[in-house]
């Protein structure tokens, strides 16, 4: 299993649809025919734990990324697992919804043994919830496969169907230690944390309004991390969802450069002029080499004319 998220439709009169989608890599264990929805109160009172079926399987296929290096036919399977109806009448301790799932992908950069770790897709209803309030949807399937060493911008943004506020954060994916709130994280890998979940520079952050990833990753692996959306109404916490993600990271095919920045010469006899090369692709560290006599991404006492 390589995610997965947990969602909710108020249905009326105290009762909810729950949804849980799974992802799985196509090469390893299939999706299972049922799966498991745990559901709790606030203080730890079991509403049940229930096993809705498997609905129609879809497929993401990724043969490359934008001019990158064909990837080694990567394939995701995702479905739905739909519980038609639940009665949650309205509490002030809120409720807790998850799915737990055994295992993960075998080689996930920033988890340790992550082959032995479990998930915990987990979302949660705050208080009364404000009332008959149904969690956001995320837009889109989560991305597969991101380019290694080039300026990301992903957009892994939801729609409230009650037109709710949403805030966005990057969060820990759980592991599925604990059978009952509060769940633990993942044990991360010597190198990585909550606060560092990826090997990026800039790191990797999410705007916390557009639901937009910003960042540069700039070691190629997989790994796994966690969206999570606070849904407020009117200003209060009414709900929280958490996807949880892993994604494939790839070397571009070829090197690529533009130039980011310029000055020119203040005037024809001028040497004061200077220029400075964005690069991604390939592989990192990169050298240069300017007509100039330059060596560094930035190249300073330039005079008038065309410089390479």
């Amino acid at each position: 299993i390589v995610g997965g998220e947990v969602t909710y439709q108020c249905l009326g009169n105290d009762y909810y649809r729950v949804v849980v989608t799974l992802y799985r890599d196509c090469s390893g264990v299939i999706l299972p025919a049922t799966t498991n929805v745990t559901i709790k109160r606030g203080d730890g009172t079991s509403i049940g734990t229930f096993f809705p079926p498997k609905g129609p399987s879809s497929f993401i296929n990724v043969n490359k990324v934008g001019c990158g290096a064909p990837t080694p036919n990567i394939c995701i399977e995702t479905a739905d697992y739909v519980l038609d109806s639940v009665q949650l009448p309205q509490s002030p301790f809120g409720y807790d919804l998850y799915n737990q799932s055994c295992c993960r992908n075998y080689n996930v950069d920033n988890i340790l043994n992550a082959w032995k770790v479990g998930s915990t897709f987990h979302s949660r209803i705050i208080g009364n919830g404000g009332g008959c309030n149904s969690s956001p949807t995320f837009n889109q399937y989560p991305p597969v496969v991101l380019p290694a060493n080039v300026p990301l911008a992903v957009n892994v943004s939801a729609t409230d169907p009650d037109s709710d506020s949403l805030a966005y954060s990057l969060c820990a994916p759980l592991d599925d230690d604990n059978t009952s709130p509060p769940f633990v994280n993942v044990p991360f890998a010597t190198g990585f944390s909550s606060s560092n979940l990826v090997t990026s520079s800039p790191a990797l952050s999410i705007d916390p309004v557009t639901g937009v990833i910003n960042g540069t990753i700039t070691s190629a692996g997989k790994y796994s991390v966690g969206i999570c959306v606070s849904e407020f109404k009117n200003g209060a916490l009414v709900g929280t969802l958490r996807r949880d993600y892993q994604f494939t990271v790839v070397q571009p095919w070829a090197v690529f450069a533009s130039i980011g920045s310029s000055t020119d010469a203040s005037c024809s006899s001028a040497n004061d002029g200077s220029a400075t090369i964005l690069v991604g692709g390939g592989a990192a560290p990169y050298t240069f080499s300017w007509s100039s006599g330059g060596s560094t991404a930035t190249v300073n006492n330039l005079t008038p004319g065309t410089h390479t």
